[in-house]
């Protein structure tokens, strides 16, 4: 079976701000990807697309912002991801 991405359980952000951990609270013991840019072009059946790079996918653990300049995505098994102002970083939950 093929996962699928459901886009009501994507989460993205620009600038850090107080409430910015806990807008990816639902996604906490989920399996998600973790995307970034530079954006790709890619050729599909339906042309050019531009599709983001993965950096990831694992289950999300917890998500700390470790100061005014930092937000750090841990991941079950160890993997941590940081984010910092004015970075974009896009989570998805992949549906099973």
């Amino acid at each position: 079976m093929e996962d699928t991405i459901s886009r009501e359980n994507t989460y993205a952000f620009g600038p850090l701000e107080s409430t910015v951990p806990s807008t990816f609270l639902p996604l906490i013991g989920q399996l998600v990807r973790v995307m970034r840019p530079p954006v790709t072009q890619a050729r599909t059946r339906h042309g050019l697309a531009d599709l983001p790079v993965m950096w990831a996918t694992g289950v999300l653990e917890s998500v700390h912002q470790v100061d005014e300049n930092e937000l750090v995505f841990i991941f079950r098994g160890g993997l941590s991801i940081s984010a910092y102002p004015g970075s974009y970083i896009q989570l998805e939950a992949v549906e099973q």
